[in-house]
C-alpha cells in the first residue's frame, strides 16, 4: 500500500481485534452520538472493534507484536517530547 499525497509512501496495514477497548470504544461513541445529536452507524461500531496501525517499518524489523508495544508506548513518548 502506498500513502501520501505530494510524495508516495510505501506502508503496511497491521491489525487486530482489540477486545480489551471495544465496551470503552462503544461508549465513547455513544457519548459522541448523544452529545452531537447523531446515531452510530453499525459500520461505526464494527471499525470499533478493531486496532489499527500504519507503518512504514519492514516486517523484517518490526513484527506485529512490537508495532502494538510501540502503540501503547507513543502517548507517553509524546508527553515526554511536551516537557
Amino acid at each position: 500500500m502506498h500513502l501520501g499525497a505530494a510524495k508516495q509512501v510505501n506502508c503496511r496495514v497491521v491489525a487486530r481485534p482489540g477486545e480489551a477497548q471495544i465496551k470503552r470504544r462503544h461508549t465513547k461513541q455513544d457519548e459522541y452520538a448523544r452529545k452531537h445529536g447523531t446515531t452510530v452507524s453499525q459500520r461505526q461500531r464494527d471499525w470499533a472493534c478493531w486496532t489499527i496501525v500504519i507503518t512504514n517499518v519492514p516486517s523484517a524489523l518490526l513484527t506485529v507484536t512490537e508495532a502494538f508495544v510501540l502503540l501503547r508506548c507513543r502517548g507517553p513518548i509524546e508527553l515526554l517530547w511536551k516537557l
